[in-house]
Parts: structure tokens; sequence; C-alpha cells
């Protein structure tokens, strides 16, 4: 990220917030929508943000604007062609009627709910109808799907864990969850989660490709398995357990990512989803584990990725 507030999120104003937003935006200086004029680096702004030295970015000096180039609707006019541009059209909160303080909080609280939130936990906390909190939470899911972080690297514990959901379908919704894990002392490493609908060989291993860097070690009960279909050099170790079956006998690491998996989903959400919307949950929970003993810094991650162009998730890529 190349925007990072110096205070946490829960102490800036709303004016400041939209200026972390509009530098999360707008990195380089604010650009016109319609006429693609960008603005000079001598175009310096005067807002609360700039003058307390709230937020910074790595590519210029607080990203802020004069104060006559906005409107008392927070719109940046551009200065060539009139045109007035919203901090949020284009982006994952179009059409989000949500103020930036509420916005802020709900990011605070879905970032730092170590086992999940749901609709009626979070709408209840912001005092917002149940519709609207399930949608936040929505937008804040298809955010981390489609911005998925570095690959893994260093030594990767991976194994594979079987998820069936209790709902009374016919057929029963199941699907195959491969999990990697960094391996280190301390702290714990990052993990990936990859869903896949069905135990062939080929799907699996093209899903470790995705979270696993080439030229890394990978330990798994099931080397052949991976060495076979990867076209990536990477170097297999056979970790031995009392059983190569699929759910069984996981590998330490894995085996306690896969339990953290488990009480989130059916404690947290109660499994009350179908298959095809897993790896959304997995995404999560994933980045949760990743941030976990930062959750200002998790909350900071996840606002600044929501206000940059709208790009969906690649539906190849489950």
């Amino acid at each position: 990220m190349k925007t990072k507030p110096t205070r946490k999120l829960a102490d800036l104003s709303e004016e400041e917030l939209w200026e972390f937003l509009a530098a999360c935006r707008w990195p380089r200086g604010f650009q016109c929508p319609k006429c693609m004029w960008q603005q000079r680096a001598s175009d310096k702004g005067t807002g609360a943000a700039h003058a307390r030295g709230a937020v910074k970015s790595r590519n210029r000096s607080p990203a802020s604007f004069p104060a006559r180039w906005k409107t008392k609707q927070n719109r940046v006019v551009c200065q060539n062609c009139g045109r007035q541009a919203s901090l949020t059209a284009g982006t994952w909160l179009h059409g989000a009627r949500i103020p930036l303080a509420k916005l802020r909080d709900a990011v605070v609280a879905f970032a730092g709910a170590e086992k999940g939130i749901s609709a009626e936990h979070l709408g209840e906390r912001l005092s917002i109808a149940v519709p609207s909190a399930r949608r936040l939470l929505a937008i804040f899911r298809f955010v981390l799907r489609s911005g998925a972080g570095d690959r893994l690297g260093g030594v990767v514990a991976v194994d594979e864990a079987v998820w069936e959901s209790p709902r009374r379908t016919k057929p029963k919704g199941k699907a195959w969850i491969i999990i990697a894990a960094e391996k280190r002392a301390a702290p714990h490493g990052r993990i990936g989660l990859r869903m896949s609908p069905n135990a062939i060989d080929i799907e699996m291993a093209d899903r470790v490709r995705k979270m696993v860097k080439p030229k890394s070690t990978i330990e798994t009960r099931r080397p052949e398995v991976y060495e076979k279909w990867s076209d990536q050099k990477y170097l297999f170790r056979h970790v031995h357990t009392a059983s190569d079956a699929i759910g069984k006998d996981l590998l330490p690491v894995c085996g306690e990512v896969a339990a953290h998996v488990s009480d989130v989903l059916q404690n947290t959400y109660r499994s009350a989803f179908s298959p095809e919307h897993l790896q959304a949950f997995l995404d999560e929970i994933a980045f949760r584990w990743n941030y976990r003993g930062s959750p200002d810094e998790s909350a900071t991650a996840l606002l600044a990725r929501l206000v940059p162009r709208y790009i969906p998730p690649d539906d190849g890529v489950p």
C-alpha cells in the first residue's frame, strides 16, 4: 500500500479520512476521469490532513487538494474541463451512501474480529439495517478476493482438508480446501487458502502454484501429486504421517489452520452459504490470519483497497 496514515484510523476526523482515501484513489495527484487532466506536484493542498500531517504518501507530499477545488459535497472539480469527480464513483463503494466515519467503523469492526463478524452483529454495532451491513460485508469480501496478496515463499507446508456444508440440501455441499502455510519460528508465517470443487490432482496442483512462489520448498504428505503436475521449479519434501488420506492426519501447522477455518465457518457463519461462495470466506479468514496482532494495520490495508478503480475478481481463479 502506497499510502498510510501516521495515526490510528479511529483518531482521524472525517475530513482526514477523505484525504487519506483521496491519496489512495489518486496517489500521484487528482486525475480527471473525463479529460484525464493530471494534477501537478505544485498544486499542493491545504486540507486538515495536510496541515496536521495525518496522511503521507511515498509518491508525493500529503496528497490533498487546494480548498477551492472541493465542493461542499466533497467532490473534486477538474481545473481543465470543470467536471466534478466523486471520490467513490467507479470504485467498490460506487453508490454506497454511507458516511466515511461509519465506513471506517465498519472496516475496523470487520478487520478486528478475530473469528469474523456476521451481518447481524455488524448492523447492531453500527446501528444500520442488516441488509446494508450484509452489502458492506459482501463488498469487503470481494475486495479481498480481487486483491490477492504476494505468493508465499521459503518453506511452505501444504495439505488438504474437506469441508461439508451442514445445510440440508440435495446434493449436500462439499469442497476441498488446499492449505498453504509458511513455516517460521516466530511469528507464524502467512497462509493461503484455496477451494477446489473436487479432488482432482491437477486442479489442486494448479491452486498451489497460485499460492506459492517458484523455487520454494514445499512440505507435503503427497509430493507425487504436486510434483507430477507442477510446471514450476519447487523442492518437495515428503512428510510422513499416519495416513495420506485427504482431511486426515494433517501436517501440524496446516492442522492448526484447518481447525481455525472450521471454527470460523461453523460457529461464526454457521456455514450458511453455498459452496460457490466458500472462497470468499476463505480469503477473509486468510486476510485476518496474515494480519493477526495488527488490527489497525489490517483495517488500514482494507480501507485503502476500497477506492482504487473497480476491478472485478477473476472468475477463472476460484
